[in-house]
């Protein structure tokens, strides 16, 4: 299956289904939505590891959260980009949405010059009648940005995403 753009649109890009995993992934499953919500409401990760590993993990900006002689429980704050991706990920799912993006949720696609492309989708959500795809762009410290290069690229996509 391939899609093409029309002459109305920019007509830059060109995808071909079957060289993609384009919405990848996915996550239907009630239960699976649930965990993954419950992940996304905290502003902080955790993560077990070995504790011969700990002192290798706090240079790297963990601190110990619970020690233990098999696993040590480790905790960081999310940095704010990512903080923000999982801020509007839990407002979509808390509006209902019951198809949502899981981790590395990327697509990939052939442009018409040939060349193949991938672009990172930070939050996409569907219903019956409706598709959310967002784009997160944050700052920790004011001050002007470009966002046309993103801006296009959302564009020549969004006739894909009318027709899946």
């Amino acid at each position: 299956m391939s899609v093409k753009s029309s002459p109305e649109s920019s007509g830059k890009v060109t995808v071909e289904a079957e060289k993609t995993n384009f919405l990848s992934p996915l996550v239907e499953d009630v239960a699976l939505l649930e965990k993954e919500s419950r992940r996304r409401k905290r502003p902080h990760d955790q993560k077990s590891v070995h504790p011969a590993d700990v002192q290798e993990d706090e240079k790297r900006g963990w601190t110990v959260l619970r020690p233990g002689k098999r696993s040590t429980q480790l905790t960081r704050k999310k940095a704010h980009d990512q903080w923000l991706e999982d801020r509007i990920w839990s407002l979509l799912y808390a509006m209902g949405y019951p198809v949502m993006n899981g981790k590395n949720f990327t697509i990939s696609f052939t442009r018409s010059d040939g060349s193949v492309g991938r672009k990172q989708v930070d939050v996409y959500a569907e219903d019956s009648e409706t598709a959310i795809v967002v784009e997160c762009k944050s700052r920790e410290e004011r001050g002007r940005r470009s966002l046309q290069k993103d801006i296009q690229e959302t564009i020549s996509l969004q006739n894909y995403f009318r027709n899946v």
